[in-house]
């Protein structure tokens, strides 16, 4: 849980501190980075929506190296688009209004859930197979 907490923690801090989502405030950019913005916006959900995005985050043992891999992303798919992450960043608050940007962010932190409530089962069902000696503890 404290995994999901954390991404849409940092979804939320972007949008707000560098976004100018206080009170109003916002910083202005290009018409050609808010074009831009929907596009990259649509492929880092589609990374995050890719298996192996949510099986590097449950390799990662810190909260900080999950938040690094997942900026990390967004910073990557950014460049292939000639923004830096910061032009990126600054350009993002108007595209998060999309519904369709929201439906999929939500059904990738369903995903994140759905991967962790398995986790847990896995992980039950690993203890139950010790306890009674099944298989040998790590």
């Amino acid at each position: 849980m404290r995994r999901i907490s954390l991404f849409w923690l940092v979804l939320a801090c972007q949008t707000v501190l560098l976004c100018g989502g206080v009170a109003g405030c916002t910083i202005p950019s290009s018409a050609a980075d808010q074009a831009k913005v929907g596009v990259i916006l649509q492929e880092v959900i589609a990374e995050y929506e890719k298996p192996g995005f949510a099986v590097a985050m449950k390799t990662f043992a810190k909260p900080y190296d999950q938040l690094q891999y997942a900026l990390s992303l967004q910073e990557m798919v950014a460049a292939r688009h000639g923004m830096t992450y910061l032009e990126y960043i600054r350009a993002l608050n108007p595209a998060l209004a999309d519904p369709q940007v929201q439906s999929r962010l939500a059904r990738v932190k369903e995903l994140i859930k759905s991967n962790q409530k398995i986790d847990e089962r896995f992980s039950k069902t690993l203890e139950k197979l010790e306890e009674k000696g099944t298989i040998a503890p790590d």
